[in-house]
């Protein structure tokens, strides 16, 4: 399991539906997320501004094993980390 959904919806105020919505947005956001991250190799800004902005949405999704990656900096492992944002991302488009 990728998303603990219960923790997102505490996270949002107990809000089931702004939860929801939160889900929808990120899957929209981020549907292409792991091509933008690998034409960002190399531009460690981009990278950084991409990742970076995964973090909160994460964390507020629920999405407990992305967050800790991206907080620990262990992304190092392109392969790994993008094996887990789609695991999540599968996940959550599977629930909605």
């Amino acid at each position: 399991m990728y998303v603990n959904r219960n923790l997102g919806i505490e996270y949002v105020g107990g809000y089931e539906k702004i939860y929801n919505n939160l889900c929808i947005s990120f899957l929209k956001s981020y549907e292409d997320f792991e091509e933008k991250i690998r034409n960002a190799l190399g531009d460690e800004k981009a990278l950084f501004d991409l990742v970076h902005s995964l973090k909160g949405i994460a964390l507020n999704l629920g999405a407990e094993r992305l967050y800790e990656l991206i907080k620990n900096n262990k992304f190092e492992d392109l392969e790994e980390f993008l094996n887990v944002f789609n695991n999540t991302y599968n996940e959550i488009k599977q629930a909605i």
